[in-house]
């Protein structure tokens, strides 16, 4: 399969400023299939998740 087919899953430790900035790189880029952030403090992940959205 050519490199620019795949869409894998990614998971990202993290959602402080590095980890959300490269989440919305990644979908700006449309690199990912599905991206899932892990982070201890559960609200502020999600709400970071929807600013990228």
């Amino acid at each position: 399969m050519p490199m620019e087919t795949l869409h894998p899953k990614i998971g990202i430790i993290g959602g402080g400023n590095v980890g959300i900035r490269y989440a919305c790189g990644l979908m700006i880029n449309g690199l990912a299939r599905s991206i899932i952030i892990v982070d201890l403090d559960k609200k502020r992940s999600q709400g970071e998740a929807k600013y990228c959205a």
